[in-house]
């Protein structure tokens, strides 16, 4: 079967730099020469498909799922390399992501992902994925005090340390989960929804704040931290 999205794509030999992929040229894209590594290595890897059938991406992607959330696969330019990344089923983050030259090592890397392999034995069997902090807190159960640890000595949020410090020891908002958007702090209910509702704490130049909820039906102007985290907190018991 061939694809086209009408720019002449309709070929692996059309789309696919047989410089690097000679491989991939030959066993007809991506997703053909994964089920085959696959097959010959006796992994696992469910169905196996690419991003789209449209054009050069059902010839340049595949992807794969797992139980915490998708895989995917994509072709590097100009060199030879396969970019991985393991996408969170729950939550804006990414477990892991890295590349490798080695289409056998992708292979068993997805079957590893699949069968539930932890983040640190995954970096040690495949040196060539990378993970960051936020990603082993979710791991370990610890997000939220992952990620107030990670702000509160970050050099980037120097200048919102005070604040950050404050709002972490209050007993509502402390339990919440924090980031920045456009130097505004937010405070969601569940770090694992990426609708989740939850609280904005925008400081001011001239030391006043003003507070919001997500649901926009709540909203404070403050002159001050205290009176801006008592703010907060009664808006949180409401939401």
């Amino acid at each position: 079967m061939t694809f086209s999205d009408g720019t002449g794509g309709g070929r692996p030999s059309d789309v696919l730099d047989a410089e690097y992929y000679p491989d991939l040229v030959l066993r007809g894209g991506l997703v053909a020469a994964l089920r085959q590594a696959a097959g010959q290595s006796g992994l696992d890897l469910g169905e196996v498909g690419p991003l789209s059938g449209r054009g050069g991406t059902a010839f340049k992607t595949a992807t794969a799922s797992s139980a915490r959330g998708e895989i995917v696969v994509r072709l590097g330019k100009g060199r030879r390399i396969f970019s991985i990344v393991l996408d969170s089923s729950r939550g804006a983050f990414v477990w892991a992501s890295g590349g490798t030259a080695d289409l056998n090592e992708v292979a068993a890397l997805v079957d590893a992902w699949r069968n539930g392999i932890s983040l640190r034995a995954l970096v040690e069997r495949f040196p060539f994925m990378a993970y960051d902090r936020l990603s082993l807190g979710y791991e370990d159960g610890t997000p939220i005090e992952t990620q107030w640890d990670i702000l509160l000595n970050s050099q980037e949020f120097t200048e919102y340390r005070n604040m950050l410090l404050r709002v972490r020891v209050n007993t509502y908002l402390g339990k919440m989960f924090p980031f920045f958007s456009h130097e505004t702090l937010r405070l969601v209910k569940d770090c694992f929804d990426r609708n989740s509702e939850g609280i904005f704490i925008d400081p001011r130049p001239d030391g006043s704040y003003f507070i919001w909820a997500t649901n926009n039906q709540m909203r404070r102007e403050a002159n001050g931290l205290e009176e801006a985290i008592a703010a907060a907190e009664a808006m949180t018991r409401r939401l």
